[in-house]
């Protein structure tokens, strides 16, 4: 009952955030969301130092910018994959394991690293 007491929302605000909860819940539960076997992700580069500082801004792999307060939101809710970079040469130091085919996690670092298609003469 304290609780209840202790609401200050109206009834509005109260069905909005419900149907907020419920939504993300359905969304996050696993079988709606998928797209050739990964589930739907938004894939960002960012550096640590911005992300400690919790200011500046990733870019997406359509060059998109993302503001790091609003990229963490979006973590808050994702299953996270990390990708580990040479500091001066850019160079890939952690791909997962090798495989003839590429696996979820290298797809995405590649993905991610490529900013999008790689064949040449390719806008996408």
């Amino acid at each position: 009952q304290d609780q209840i007491d202790a609401d200050t929302r109206n009834p509005a605000q109260r069905t909005h955030d419900a149907l907020l909860a419920m939504t993300r819940s359905t969304l996050m539960s696993g079988p709606l969301g998928r797209h050739n076997g990964l589930p739907v992700s938004i894939v960002v580069t960012t550096t640590l130092q911005e992300l400690l500082a919790g200011a500046g801004f990733a870019i997406t792999t359509s060059g998109s910018k993302l503001s790091i307060p609003d990229v963490i939101r979006l973590a808050a809710h994702a299953w996270h994959y990390l990708a580990i970079y040479d500091q001066h040469t850019n160079m890939p130091l952690y791909l997962g394991r090798t495989r003839r085919i590429a696996t979820a996690a290298q797809r995405l670092m590649l993905f991610g690293r490529e900013r999008g298609c790689t064949r040449p003469g390719c806008t996408a």
